[in-house]
């Protein structure tokens, strides 16, 4: 027993990280799977005890039927709930370091005979403290000396509620809504010192404070796995809806004189929706899996500031994204074969202020093969794989608004970053 889902992750081979972040050793930050579903709100993890899990299978080689984004997969397994009536958990911890963090979740569920119900409550809260020094040369202009101190305060509140039902061993199926709010704010004390050329040494401090009042978020998922015959069936939809704030306040002393105030709002509203169908049906001695996938994002980020030193902005990005795959995996003694092909199509259109930017706007097609041949030598198991993916900007990358650490140094982003495709060739052993 080493807690939650969280440890149990962070304790795997070639696996490193916490808090449901999670990334594979040579690939990357992993998707995360939970009982066969995509995990959006990884809080899940804190609230998955240890005791329930099954099994976690760890993917390096994602295959077709994963988007073409996908580099690792994590997968978990939990242990099924046996007996009928109604059931409950109720756990807390604490945390002390630089300040005091707890949480603490309770858990209803109630079963008969095929129909699971279950709810839970969740609450957060958290603190993380930072300490930075550095040195920044600009040749033959000047140079910064920097002490930063950051404070960062987090809470997670959230409710799910939901209901599986298994008609018999072939079908069954299921629907979980989760509603949550994620308030947090964060003060950063710098102290700068600044030498430039042909000028005398000026000390400047900066103190900031972000709030992030955040608004309330929600997420639906349903499911429905079946087999009929030798067809085995695979449906799932996600719609999810966020809606972020941030307003940050930074002022600028020369000793105890405030020389300058910095006022921005950043409002970042995003929704998606998902689904995907993957059938299966066994040929020889493998298995041929086909499917299809569609998702449709849209992301609306306003920024402004009060005393017009930094550009507004109002920005939209829809995507439409249409996905069809097959694989084929196959098992031959102590040989492990699998084969996919992936055609995947994304339209992205970028608004600005409701006006569509032509140039901002892109059309993706990809064709995206991957292979993989393990075998086992003695007691020695080893694996060739060959697959291409695609690495997209996140959307926070797109942003044109800009965040303004001091007056020399300002953050943005930039819309017209373009993906890459990668050709990752790996043998382990």
């Amino acid at each position: 027993v080493v807690g939650t889902a969280n440890d149990v992750l962070s304790k795997l081979p070639n696996v490193e990280g916490s808090n449901g972040e999670f990334s594979v050793f040579g690939k990357g930050t992993a998707l995360l799977y939970l009982n066969g579903r995509q995990i959006y709100d990884t809080s899940v993890l804190d609230r998955l005890s240890s005791m329930e899990i099954q099994s976690v299978e760890v993917i390096t080689n994602p295959g077709a039927k994963y988007d073409n984004t996908i580099k690792a997969v994590i997968k978990i397994k939990t242990k099924k709930k046996v007996g009928d009536g109604f059931s409950g958990v109720i756990q807390g911890a604490y945390a002390q370091s630089h300040r005091s963090g707890y949480n603490g979740m309770t858990y209803l569920n109630f079963r008969e005979k095929g129909l699971d119900v279950f709810g839970s409550v969740y609450y957060n809260n958290n603190y993380l403290k930072q300490e930075q020094n550095e040195i920044q040369n600009i040749y033959q202009k000047s140079q910064q000396n920097n002490d930063l101190s950051i404070l960062s305060h987090f809470q997670y509140i959230s409710g799910t509620a939901g209901v599986n039902y298994e008609f018999n061993q072939k079908h069954s199926l299921g629907f979980t809504y989760t509603i949550d709010k994620r308030p947090g704010d964060a003060w950063l004390d710098n102290s700068m010192e600044i030498t430039q050329l042909g000028s005398n040494k000026e000390s400047l401090k900066y103190k900031t404070n972000n709030e992030f009042p955040s608004g309330i978020n929600h997420m639906v998922n349903g499911y429905y796995n079946g087999n009929v015959k030798n067809l085995s069936i695979d449906l799932n939809f996600d719609y999810v809806f966020r809606k972020n704030q941030n307003e940050q306040i930074t002022k600028e002393y020369d000793g105890d004189l405030i020389l300058q105030e910095i006022n921005t709002h950043n409002d970042a509203n995003g929704k998606m929706f998902a689904s995907k169908l993957i059938l299966g049906y066994p040929i020889g001695k493998g298995k041929l899996n086909v499917g299809g996938e569609y998702t449709y994002t849209r992301r609306i980020n306003t920024f402004t500031n009060e005393q017009e030193i930094l550009n507004t902005s109002d920005d939209k990005i829809k995507e439409n994204t249409v996905s069809g795959f097959a694989e084929y995996g196959l098992q031959w003694n102590n040989w492990k074969l699998n084969a996919g092909i992936r055609y995947q199509t994304t339209r992205s259109d970028y608004y600005e202020r409701e006006v569509l930017i032509d140039k901002q706007s892109k059309n993706y097609h990809d064709l995206l093969p991957s292979l993989s041949i393990g075998t086992q030598i003695g007691k020695v198991q080893t694996q060739l794989n060959y697959t291409a993916k695609k690495t997209r900007p996140a959307y926070y990358m797109l942003n044109s608004n800009v965040q303004y650490n001091n007056r020399f140094n300002y953050e943005g982003g930039n819309p017209l970053l373009q993906p890459a495709t990668h050709h990752d060739l790996t043998l382990s052993a």
